[in-house]
């Protein structure tokens, strides 16, 4: 019964908005930087770097907008 219930109320919010779209946006870039540095002994010392960068866009309600941006840097380090 209660299923029924459930089903029943979505929808009919669903179609009470039918106009209504509602959609997240994400978006964002990955870097890499390889660095080296070669001593004098002839011995190699490298680090890679990587990094995340993530943008998240929320529809807008009203007159304001939500986004929401974070950085993840090395996100491999640990694997």
């Amino acid at each position: 019964m209660r299923k029924l219930l459930s089903l029943t109320l979505v929808l009919l919010v669903a179609l009470a908005f039918p106009g209504a779209a509602f959609a997240l946006e994400c978006g964002g870039e990955v870097g890499v930087l390889w660095s080296g540095v070669l001593d004098g002994s002839g011995g190699l010392d490298r680090e890679v770097a990587e990094s995340l960068d993530v943008e998240l866009f929320f529809p807008p309600v009203g007159k304001g907008e939500l986004r929401y941006e974070f950085r993840v840097t090395k996100p491999l380090q640990g694997l």
